[in-house]
């Protein structure tokens, strides 16, 4: 008997089980489910981008034409902001930068919902605002409180293909057929094997049905060919990894209560039990960081705005030393006001050293979870599918490097405009929106 028509019984075998047409229909409408979430999700935060990027265009010309387009300051209290000045300018300039979804994210959401994907930048933020994220979250976390299609294939597809092979070997030794069976096959475990192929080729059919659905319904198709194809890759591998543990199990056993048992305990183990034993692992060697390295900034503000203005500008020199240079510094009233409003710049410094301590130590746990890969199966997969999806950390790990670099770019122009003495004018101001651009 060849493999053809060996699939061919298994096929009107698997029609007449209802119990196996009922898994794989469950199994097809969890994932529509999670892909139309992806969806919904995705043109969420596309709709939330243009709203801004329409609103901070409307705020720019509105600043123009109240405070530059007719030369006019506004003037509050002791006359503290004039916005022709490169501080107040600069303070009041809209400026966003986004982590524009990928239509890749059909396939998971990641930590699409536990970051922010845009964020208001001025010369006092950071990366790590609150409007960012409220804390930083184990990177090796599994998002399983999201429901998407990699949830539906990492946890809910081994649970089918439990239920479609659990009874492959058993009915025939029960029922006295593997001796017929073995006469007319060249051995029994070529039979299992087919059998096995059979059900993982359906499950692989139905998962690249699920993907190339969850395609088409994003409109911009044609930039995720490559993310379509490595997550068919990923799929194939995947499904690989799960149809050979279980036909080892059921090779081994003979007795369906122990192929049931050993496949339910394998699902629970690499599910479950090694994630968790994993993330205990993590806990140990690298406790909760509360970022008080960061929170201490604070204090260190207060300490810098209490310094006398000879040591701001010492401190001021080590990192700018082109302010020796500046144009007003022979007006010691316009270098005591540029120091005041170069507070900013030394804040800056301060905060990208104490986030690159959190950031080591967040590294350090991503390289201790990634030792564990080889024992660790859904938690690699699950991080090469939202790296392919670019909702993994590591994504939006790149996307606070971007904000940091605008705001260090912001503060350049800052530091460049008040110690060479210049007024903001409606060129110099439009001149702003294209030096703060990143091309995505």
């Amino acid at each position: 008997m060849t493999f053809v028509n060996i699939f061919l019984l298994e096929w009107k075998h698997f029609i007449r089980s209802p119990y196996k047409v009922i898994a794989i229909f469950l199994f097809i409408l969890a994932s529509v489910y999670g892909i139309h979430n992806s969806v919904s999700l995705y043109q969420t935060q596309i709709n939330e981008i243009t709203k801004i990027e329409e609103r901070v265009s409307q705020e720019r010309q509105e600043f123009v034409n109240k405070h530059l387009a007719e030369n006019q300051s506004t003037i509050q209290n002791n006359n503290s902001r004039d916005y022709t000045s490169p501080y107040w300018a600069l303070r009041q300039f809209p400026l966003y930068h986004f982590k524009k979804p990928s239509p890749s994210m059909v396939f998971s959401i990641g930590q699409s919902e536990q970051y922010g994907f845009y964020k208001r930048i001025t010369f006092n933020s950071s990366p790590y605002d609150n409007d960012l994220s409220e804390e930083i979250a184990n990177p090796e976390r599994l998002q399983i409180g999201t429901f998407d299609f990699s949830f539906a294939l990492l946890f809910l597809l081994p649970l089918v293909l439990v239920i479609l092979l659990f009874n492959v070997k058993s009915n025939e030794i029960e029922q006295g057929f593997m001796s017929l069976i073995e006469v007319q096959v060249t051995s029994r475990n070529s039979w299992i094997i087919a059998r096995v192929g059979f059900y993982s080729f359906l499950a692989l059919l139905v998962s690249y049905g699920l993907i190339l659905y969850g395609s088409f319904l994003m409109t911009s198709f044609q930039p995720i060919k490559t993310a379509i194809a490595s997550m068919m890759l990923y799929t194939f591998f995947y499904v690989f990894f799960w149809s050979t543990l279980f036909l080892i199990i059921i090779i081994k056993n003979k007795n369906l209560l122990s192929i049931i048992l050993q496949m339910s305990f394998s699902f629970i183990l690499f599910a479950f039990i090694t994630p968790g034993i994993v993330h205990q692992l993590l806990s140990i060697n690298y406790p909760v960081n509360l970022m008080t390295d960061l929170i201490d900034v604070r204090d260190q503000r207060q300490e810098l705005y209490g310094k006398p203005h000879d040591a701001i500008k010492s401190q001021l020199k080590i990192i700018y030393p082109q302010i020796e240079n500046g144009s007003i510094m022979n007006d010691s009233l316009k270098v005591k006001s540029a120091l005041s409003q170069s507070i900013p710049a030394l804040m800056n410094s301060i905060k990208k050293n104490n986030i690159g301590i959190v950031e080591k130590e967040i590294r350090s746990k991503i390289d201790f979870v990634n030792k564990f890969n080889i024992i660790n199966p859904i938690v690699f997969f699950q991080n090469k599918i939202n790296a392919l999806s670019k909702s993994h950390y590591d994504n939006y790990q790149a996307y606070r490097n971007e904000i940091q670099f605008l705001i260090d770019k912001q503060i350049n122009v800052l530091i460049e405009d008040i110690w060479s003495g210049r007024k903001v004018d409606e060129s110099r101001y439009k001149e702003y929106s294209k030096i703060f651009t990143i091309k995505n």
